[in-house]
C-alpha cells in the first residue's frame, strides 16, 4: 500500500522575505532581468575560482608550534 503524499506545510511569509525577491517561474521574467542575473552569478563563480586557486597563508600557530 502506497502511503499518500501530505500537503506540504503551510509557511506564512511577509512579503518582504527574500524567497520572493526573484520569481521561481522563469517564464514570467523578462529576458534582461535573466541574464543580469546570470551575468552577476557568473562574476560570483569567477570570483570563487579566483579565490579557490590563491595558494593561502599557513596558520600562525601552526608554524610557531613547530619551530619550539
Amino acid at each position: 500500500m502506497v502511503k499518500p503524499t501530505p500537503d506540504p506545510p503551510v509557511v506564512n511569509l511577509p512579503p518582504d522575505h527574500p524567497l520572493f525577491h526573484f520569481s521561481s517561474d522563469l517564464s514570467e521574467t523578462d529576458g534582461d532581468v535573466l541574464a543580469e542575473r546570470f551575468r552577476r552569478q557568473r562574476v560570483v563563480m569567477e570570483q570563487a575560482r579566483r579565490n579557490a586557486q590563491r595558494e593561502s597563508q599557513p596558520l600562525r600557530r601552526f608554524w610557531q608550534f613547530w619551530r619550539q
